[in-house]
């Protein structure tokens, strides 16, 4: 028996918008006084949550974690 555990749709869009939002004050925030390499990594950082985001939102395999169920005659044993 497997179960698939998924973040429910709304909490995938939800976390999409809020990622979208840290890259914008990423960008607008760390344009003038922060330094480029940090601001680089902060927008790779982001796009990378806004997009594993919108990939469990619409993707039916959309996962990060899946839970396996197995009876116990199942398993092999240690001798």
């Amino acid at each position: 028996m497997r179960y698939r555990i998924t973040p429910s749709r709304p909490a995938a869009v939800l976390g999409a918008f809020v990622g979208a939002g840290m890259l914008v004050f990423g960008i607008t925030s760390f344009r003038d006084g922060g330094s480029r390499p940090f601001l680089v990594f902060w927008c790779l950082l982001v796009v990378a949550i806004v997009v594993f985001n919108l990939w469990s939102a619409f993707s039916s395999k959309g996962s990060s974690a899946s839970l396996e169920r197995t009876e116990d005659d199942d398993v092999p044993r240690r001798r």
